[in-house]
């Protein structure tokens, strides 16, 4: 049972997260900050004063220069970027990213190993190299790395971070990935669905940022399909983290067999139509081995098997999001992976499907690049603050008590 004193303590330190996370938008004021969190101003002086002391925010003056204002200024109040910085990996896409970011979000360093279509224990070990790398760098020292995010493709387990079923990461699939970024940076790590994480960019800073609704579908369009679903407000995961494999539900291909819609629609499954198309057709658009970028550049150009080819896949996506709207009960369906490049055309395609149509919701692209990323740095700041807190609130009484 929680006592008075922990209680206050609770309360106190969950207030102190909420300025941290006002004040990752922009500079606040006291009072300001007051109005937004519903506290009063002199309660507010009190928890920013203590946050002052433990060096989580500093102040950075008035934002108010005109010389002729009048009355006390206000002093605005920030985030301290020099306690730490946090760092996140992107491994859903052929191009792993890995990046610092300043504890108030800003990008620091990004890198990326290119052409990385499987996960070896070769390529993890040059992600941590990278990493180690950006952590040398001049920009960085004298900062404390403080938390790594990491987002997988496949179904992540949400309780042990364990990566249970990727193609991806099927030659390392005996790794644990917290464990072995643990081990090498000796820091907080954080092991999330890909998909989670990009929906989270997306409610953050993206398509449902200011949104009145609380409600909606990210479809993930790549190598793969994956997706991800915002009930009521929040991410719905899953009993076991694993919810959102829209790529596996089986639909009915044009030859007539059942597959999973991840073997129809992926990008992957476009080349491959391509190839067979090619086979049969005795037509050599590409050489034996492309590149999805070939495709995009056929399509743009206005190549008719290609755009024949994509266009119908667009068709069977349509079929895919009826069914999403009506199992999940939503109405607004964002895009997200690289079939974006397709542009208009693809999304036009899709809205064009009778059913959708007749259901009025709204389907449209992800207006956010490098979503996973987001979505880890955010989840990594939020680990940050909780580490930071806790260990500044222990030195301080440490010196209290001295």
């Amino acid at each position: 049972m929680v006592n008075k004193g922990q209680n206050q303590t609770i309360v106190r330190d969950n207030n102190m997260k909420l300025i941290l996370f006002s004040l990752l938008e922009n500079s606040m004021s006291c009072s300001d900050l007051a109005e937004k969190l519903l506290l009063s101003k002199p309660a507010m002086t009190k928890i920013t004063s203590e946050m002052l002391e433990l060096g989580l925010i500093v102040s950075n003056g008035s934002k108010d220069r005109r010389s002729y204002a009048l009355g006390r200024k206000k002093s605005y109040l920030a985030i301290n970027e020099n306690v730490g910085v946090v760092a996140a990996i992107d491994f859903s896409t052929v191009d792993i990213r890995i990046g610092l970011y300043s504890l108030s979000g800003q990008e620091i360093l990004v890198r990326e190993l290119i052409d990385s279509e499987f996960i070896t224990e070769e390529i993890l070990g040059k992600v941590a190299d990278i990493l180690t790398s950006l952590l040398q760098d001049k920009c960085v020292q004298g900062r404390e790395l403080l938390c790594l995010c990491i987002g997988a493709s496949g179904k992540v387990d949400k309780r042990t971070g364990d990566i249970v079923a990727s193609p991806k990461f099927y030659n390392c699939r005996d790794i644990n990935l917290k464990e072995f970024f643990e081990k090498r940076f000796d820091v907080k790590v954080l092991v999330k669905n890909d998909m989670d994480l990009s929906l989270l960019a997306e409610k953050k800073y993206g398509a449902l940022r200011g949104a009145d609704k609380n409600d909606a579908v990210l479809l993930y369009i790549d190598s793969g399909i994956g997706g991800a679903i915002l009930s009521d407000g929040n991410i719905l995961s899953g009993r076991n983290g694993f919810a959102g494999e829209f790529g596996l539900a089986v639909t009915v291909d044009d030859d007539g067999s059942e597959q999973p819609y991840d073997c129809i629609v992926s990008i992957n499954a476009l080349k491959d139509k391509i190839r067979s198309y090619q086979r049969e057709s005795g037509e050599q658009i590409f050489a034996e081995k492309f590149r999805f970028r070939d495709v995009v550049k056929k399509f743009q150009e206005g190549q008719p098997a290609v755009r024949k080819i994509v266009l119908r896949s667009a068709d069977i996506v349509a079929r895919l999001i009826v069914s999403l709207i009506d199992i999940l009960d939503t109405d607004r369906i964002i895009l997200s992976g690289r079939v974006r490049a397709f542009g208009d055309a693809y999304l036009q395609q899709i809205k064009g499907n009778e059913m959708l149509a007749a259901r009025s919701a709204e389907v449209l692209f992800s207006r956010t690049d490098n979503s996973v990323l987001l979505g880890a740095v955010f989840h990594a700041i939020e680990a940050a603050f909780d580490i930071l807190i806790t260990r500044r609130r222990m030195d301080i009484n440490l010196r209290r008590e001295a």
